[in-house]
């Protein structure tokens, strides 16, 4: 804005100054962290999300009669979960970095305050796990559309049980 000048006045002066604001000074102990609070779920959500695919793929392989195909050329049933444990470790070993790293990287507190190593196999092993877990309910499974409702509906029984069970 531009300054009027009165008849007669000389000049116009504009001063610039900070002054407190009106609110009390924030504790630290009052500020909401939002890494603390959402973070875990955020992780069980990459988590439980290679769970979902990979149960999602292993029933499709079935859909797709590939077992019985390797069956009719004479291979074992071993093989198929053998290579399909090869992938699932794979792709646990590529998750359980990129969290951890991403987990360091954005500085969180959590991942900042103890040993790349603690969290890797933390998450190595959960992923793990989850995988196995799939492998046996995909025994059970028949269709593609099944297993990926199974794994949701597994994901959001988990997602509302751990809180209450843990408290």
């Amino acid at each position: 804005a531009v300054p009027r000048r009165p008849a007669g006045a000389a000049g116009a002066r504009i001063g610039a100054g900070a002054g407190s604001c009106a609110h009390p000074e924030l504790l630290r102990a009052e500020v909401w962290d939002v890494v603390r609070s959402y973070a875990p779920s955020f992780l069980y959500v990459v988590v439980m999300f290679n769970f979902v695919i990979q149960m999602q793929f292993i029933t499709m392989e079935k859909e797709r009669k590939v077992r019985d195909a390797m069956k009719q050329m004479g291979m074992r049933p071993l093989a198929h979960w053998l290579a399909w444990f090869v992938v699932a470790v794979l792709t646990n070993v590529a998750v359980s970095i990129v969290v951890t790293l991403t987990g360091l990287a954005l500085g969180m507190d959590l991942f900042a305050e103890n040993a790349f190593g603690l969290y890797f196999v933390l998450f190595l092993l959960m992923t793990s796990a989850m995988t196995l877990f799939g492998f046996a309910l995909t025994t059970l499974i028949q269709t593609q559309d099944a297993a990926r409702t199974l794994a949701i509906m597994w994901y959001i029984l988990t997602f509302i049980a751990v809180p209450i069970v843990s408290s």
